[in-house]
């Protein structure tokens, strides 16, 4: 993961992920249970369905594997106006904005304003959203603020443009929370 100033540093706990198990190309550390599938390509795709993306968010809300994860001293909502600003100060296409449950947020950035990519393990697996920031409440306040991690997408057939891409997402937060 990208390094980042020390006081984003500071917030940031550990990752939500199982202990390392296995060995990926290049020498990095893959987490179960994704060591045991880096000889099966993924299916990836570019959408433009908001329907589609909607439904990986409602789908995919709780899950919370192979996913980075900070705190931040915002609501979700204040959180939301920050990666937005933060998006757009980069460049950053912004795909969707959701609400999927719970009162969380979610930020989906794309390849363009009109399509963002989805990945899929395998044709019976869930969509899923390599590109979207998750912002979730918490009772004492501030929000959790939850993205894949990059290493996990390694060994799958996936683009390399859109695994370099979220491997930068640190970058936004380090703009949105500087």
């Amino acid at each position: 993961m990208p390094s980042l100033s020390p006081a984003l540093e500071a917030l940031r706990p550990a990752p939500a992920r199982p202990a390392p198990r296995a060995a990926a190309p290049a020498g990095l550390t893959l987490e179960a249970p994704f060591a045991e599938l880096t000889d099966r390509p993924w299916h990836c795709w570019q959408t433009s369905s908001l329907a589609l993306v909607s439904l990986a968010a409602m789908e995919g809300a709780a899950d919370e594997t192979g996913t980075w994860g900070w705190w931040v001293p915002t609501s979700p909502e204040q959180g939301l106006e920050r990666l937005q600003r933060a998006a757009a100060e980069l460049g950053w296409p912004c795909f969707a904005t959701l609400q999927p449950r719970g009162g969380s947020r979610w930020l989906v950035l794309g390849a363009s304003s009109d399509t963002t990519a989805v990945i899929q393990r395998d044709e019976h697996a869930p969509v899923e959203l390599p590109l979207a920031l998750r912002l979730r409440p918490l009772p004492g306040g501030g929000s959790t603020l939850r993205w894949q991690d990059d290493r996990i997408l390694i060994g799958h057939g996936l683009p390399p443009a859109l695994i370099e891409r979220v491997a930068a997402l640190p970058r936004l937060l380090e703009q949105a929370w500087h």
